[in-house]
This record gives structure tokens, sequence and C-alpha cells, in this order.
């Protein structure tokens, strides 16, 4: 099992974009974020070893709280559901594509997928990756 934590606000993976002469891009924010994905996985992994065994994720995305909700409501330590964007799985797209070819070989051998996203007093992404070594 691996555990690490993307500090600073969650981001949704973004839709590749178009050039008027049919090149396709992908959105400058979204390759950035995929480097701190892969950097914060990377400064408690040790090194790059992408494992083929079947995985488990678990992704809790905790966003800045909006103004509107007191920060009594939420306190240090707790937290409350968040219904805003991005959309859930757009923040564990970016999360498991960013790991291809880092932590696993393809993020199509993650099995199992949990995501939930939480307004926090310190917006953060945490993952939670358990391989399957029976396979």
């Amino acid at each position: 099992m691996i555990s690490f934590t993307i500090p600073g606000q969650p981001k949704g993976k973004a839709r590749p974009r178009m050039c008027k002469s049919g090149h396709v891009y992908t959105p400058s924010g979204t390759v950035i974020y995929e480097h701190r994905v892969q950097a914060a996985y990377l400064a408690v992994a040790g090194t790059v070893n992408p494992r083929d065994e079947i995985s488990t994720v678990e992704i809790v995305a905790y966003f800045a709280a909006p103004k509107r909700i007191h920060k009594k409501l939420i306190g240090e330590n707790d937290w409350l559901p968040c219904g805003s964007r991005p959309d859930a799985d757009n923040v564990a797209k970016i999360v498991c594509d960013a790991l291809n070819k880092i932590a696993w070989t393809d993020d199509a051998r993650v099995a199992t997928l949990k995501i939930s996203k939480r307004y926090a007093m310190r917006p953060r992404v945490k993952v939670s990756i358990v391989w399957d070594e029976g396979e």
C-alpha cells in the first residue's frame, strides 16, 4: 500500500483541445497538475516502478470552502460534503492518468476506485493505492 497527498486545490482532467490546423493537445493546466501528482507519488514511492497487478485506489479531494460556508461548520479536522465542480470522475481521471507508467503499467489495472469530494480548511487530494499481490 502507498498513500500520498497532493497539496493545493483539486483539479479535474480537462478535455483535449484542437487547433484550427487539426492538431490535438492537452491543456497546459492539466499537464501541470499531472506533474504535481507524479511528484507527490514519487516523493513517497522514491522511484518509478510501474506494476501490473490489479489495484484499488481511494481518492479524497478536499476543496477550499467557499465564503458562504462558515468555517465553524467545517472545523480544523472536520469536513463537509462537496457538490461543486470539477466532477468527481474528472478528479479521479487526472490522478489515474498521471500515474500511468509510474505507479502502474496502465490505469486499466485499477479494478476498484473510490472517490469522494469534501470541503475543508486546507485544499488537497489524498490518494491511497493497494495492489492485489495474489493475482
